[in-house]
Formats: structure tokens, C-alpha cells, sequence
């Protein structure tokens, strides 16, 4: 095994590890702090009515998915085509989702033509994403615990959860970002 492979695989163990104990974190503290989940912050938990039972699969679930794009996004390679010349950050998102350099503004209304590529894409967004997520997550959980003032804060006027969810669309948005601009410059390079 060459020792780029072995890089690779020991980056995709580190990684899957990661996100299995960031998701365990989170989900372990949740519990502690509400048992039956009446305080659950997740709209998916509330919307769904989930128990802990079911809350716990699903989370295995979404987990084990992600952890699958991890793979795709460690072992495969997707293959962009290159226009010959440097391109923006806007058309690499479009060749790379469409086959199109004008066709970016499409990721707003429309699924990538390419499923490989969005499953590796989302191997390395949602992986890093969901991490540091996660840890996040759980270490405010963890104060809602243990400390009476930042529970205080938490629950003035819904701060706490526009905080959190403000926190995971802008994390999300920068393994995004960071993901399609690390694409651009290989493609320019």
C-alpha cells in the first residue's frame, strides 16, 4: 500500500472517529439535560415528535450516511473539466455540480446533475461541518448543565438556539465555501 493510500485511510479513520464521538456528544449530553427531550432544541426532533429511541437511530442513520460520503470523498475522484484557462469560484461550482460554468445559480433550485460529485462534496461538508457541529452542540448542552447563568442567557428571548442555528448555517456555508474554493485553485493550478 502506497503511502499516500495509507495517509488517506488514517484520514478517513480519524475522521469517522471524530464524527462519531462529536454526534455521541452531542446526543449523550442532550440526554442528560432532557431525558424525555421537552427541551430539545433540533426542529427535526420537535417536528417529528422523535423519543430517544428513535431520535438515537436516526442519528445513526444520518451518521453512518455521512460517514459513507467520507469514504467517497477519501477513496474516489471526480473529474472536472478543465476549461484551459483560470476560472472563478462561480464556475467551478457550476462545472463541478452541472457541467456548466455558467450554470452556479442552478445549486439554488436544482440537484446537481452529477451524484458522485455531490456525494463527494458533501463527504467533506457535512464531515467537517457536523464535527465541529456537534462539539459545539454538546459543549452548550454541557453548560446548560452545569451552569444556572448560561441557562439564563440560553433561553433569554430564544438566543441561545438562534445563536446555534445562526452558528451551524454559517459553519455549513464555510465547509461550503472551503470545499469549492480548494477545487478552483487545483483546477487552476
Amino acid at each position: 500500500m502506497g503511502s499516500l493510500k495509507i495517509a488517506t485511510t488514517k484520514k478517513f479513520i480519524l475522521l469517522t472517529t471524530l464524527l462519531f464521538l462529536s454526534r455521541c456528544y452531542d446526543f449523550i449530553t442532550t440526554i442528560i439535560y432532557t431525558p424525555d427531550l421537552a427541551n430539545e432544541s433540533n426542529p427535526f426532533v420537535i417536528l417529528l415528535n422523535l423519543n430517544v429511541f428513535t431520535s438515537g437511530v436516526v442519528q445513526l442513520l444520518v451518521t453512518s450516511i455521512v460517514a459513507y460520503f467520507l469514504y467517497i470523498y477519501c477513496f474516489k475522484f471526480v473529474k472536472i473539466e478543465n476549461l484551459g484557462r483560470n476560472i472563478s469560484i462561480k464556475e467551478y461550482v457550476g462545472l463541478y455540480n452541472f457541467n456548466d460554468a455558467k450554470g452556479w445559480e442552478k445549486m439554488f433550485y436544482k440537484l446537481p446533475t452529477n451524484k458522485n460529485a455531490l456525494f463527494y462534496a458533501l463527504g467533506y461538508i457535512l464531515t467537517y461541518s457536523l464535527i465541529i457541529i456537534g462539539f459545539v452542540v454538546g459543549t452548550s448542552t454541557t453548560l446548560l448543565i452545569i451552569s444556572e447563568e448560561y441557562e439564563k442567557i440560553y433561553r433569554y428571548n430564544y438566543s441561545g438556539r438562534i445563536f446555534l442555528y445562526s452558528f451551524i448555517v454559517l459553519t455549513l456555508l464555510y465547509f461550503s465555501y472551503r470545499f469549492y474554493k480548494n477545487g478552483q485553485r487545483k483546477i487552476n493550478h
